[in-house]
């Protein structure tokens, strides 16, 4: 990428940024240090634009001084070659740098030949503020909580730490809902999602209890991946005005039945569920059960480039693998707009339609 080229990017952007919070730098760094772009993040920081920059994976711990100095980066992405500069991991536990550490893109890109030699226990232990995240899952092998297992068995870490590493992840929760706050006018709601295994929503309950203080709605990834305990979390401790994809609340009678009488939206994502093997094909997917039991479920898309479409996609999908009528597929989508967050007077105009 050329500096020209992302200056066009961050141009695209511009009727966008009402709704964008941070611009980043990512993708490969060899031979892109953070200073060819120091000029397109100048005028980022100008349009008020939070700051991250991938350095110090591939690229050396000069190109972590360079994020933090010339682009003044809020966050480094990565960061793991810092430990190779006393000074910088200083200056980094000095100021609490966040450092997001994706450790199987660092045992994919050969930065540590094996999962037991990743640094990420030494720079807690240091004190630097470092987190667990994935980096684009398909290509780097998994997902967070594959992140989490593989250091956890690979480095044998204590429960504490694990918890110390979630407490980080809690904390950057903390930040992202900070610096929306200039945004606050523009955003309706406050969301979970990614990787639900190991991520119960409980463990972001004081970050929910702190947006629904600022008045947010709530949402949440639950019931996918994580089980039926993940929704009653959802519902009971975050509070939430909505579940995103919950198609495992089947398995719970009682927890159906709430769902069923709280009106409680849930927007189901087939292709997500087939891709994460909830269902193992699609024409075993429960969406008509659930719609034929009250349960206000609707039709959506999450990650079309990952999970393979977007929302049509999804409705074509099981249209044709459970052959559903053109009343079941008409009821689904004025679930959507009943659940949507619009105003009641563009639900009705927009029902009307269907």
């Amino acid at each position: 990428l050329s500096e020209n080229a992302a200056f066009e990017t961050l141009k695209h952007a511009e009727p966008f940024k009402d709704k964008i919070i941070a611009v980043g730098l990512d993708s490969s760094e060899v031979g892109h240090p953070p200073s060819k772009f120091q000029r397109v993040f100048a005028e980022a920081k100008k349009q008020s634009y939070l700051l991250v920059a991938h350095a110090g994976e591939e690229g050396p711990p000069e190109y972590v001084w360079e994020a933090l100095d010339l682009l003044q980066v809020n966050r480094i992405d990565h960061g793991v070659r810092s430990e190779e500069d006393p000074v910088l991991l200083q200056r980094l536990i000095d100021e609490k740098m966040p450092l997001t550490v994706c450790p199987l893109s660092n045992l994919k890109l050969c930065v540590v030949e094996d999962m037991s030699q990743h640094n990420i226990k030494r720079l807690l232990d240091m004190g630097v503020k470092v987190t667990v995240n994935s980096d684009d899952p398909a290509y780097f092998g998994g997902y967070m909580n594959d992140n989490y297992l593989a250091i956890s068995e690979a480095l044998d870490l204590s429960e504490s730490t694990l918890k110390q590493l979630a407490k980080n992840a809690e904390n950057a929760a903390f930040e992202t809902l900070k610096h929306a706050e200039p945004f606050k006018d523009k955003i309706i709601a406050v969301g979970l999602d990614s990787s639900e295994v190991g991520h119960p929503p409980s463990k972001f309950q004081r970050v929910f209890a702190e947006a629904k203080k600022q008045s947010y709605l709530l949402v949440a990834h639950a019931g996918e991946e994580g089980p039926p305990e993940y929704v009653w979390e959802a519902l009971d401790l975050l509070q939430v005005n909505r579940i995103d994809h919950g198609v495992r609340s089947e398995e719970d009678p009682v927890l159906l039945q709430r769902l069923i009488d709280e009106k409680m939206p849930l927007t189901v994502c087939p292709l997500s569920n087939l891709k994460l093997c909830v269902v193992e094909d699609m024409s075993q997917h429960n969406i008509k059960r659930l719609l034929d039991m009250g349960v206000k479920v609707t039709v959506n898309s999450d990650d079309p480039a990952y999970f393979g479409g977007y929302m049509n996609d999804n409705y074509l999908a099981i249209s044709e693998a459970l052959d559903l009528s053109e009343s079941t597929l008409k009821q689904l989508a004025k679930n959507a707009f009943e659940a949507s967050f619009l105003p009641d007077a563009q639900k009705i105009a927009w029902i009307n339609r269907i």
